[in-house]
């Protein structure tokens, strides 16, 4: 049990001594904000009137 208890406290003063590491890149796809379903009923119903920005905002995203 002395090893393990060794072990974890060299494991723990390792995790404090460790740089940190810089935070994730966050992509366009996962900056983009949760629709509601009313918020989405909202737009197809302004695209079916010919709203130009409604029509795009339903456009699935173009491939990079």
């Amino acid at each position: 049990m002395a090893f393990l208890r060794q072990y974890a406290a060299e494991c723990r003063k390792g995790k404090s001594t460790a740089p940190q590491s810089p935070p994730p890149v966050i992509s366009e796809a996962e900056e983009r904000k949760a629709v509601t379903y009313e918020m989405y009923q909202e737009v197809c119903r302004r695209a079916a009137y010919g709203d130009p920005e409604a029509i795009r905002e339903l456009q699935p995203p173009s491939a990079k």
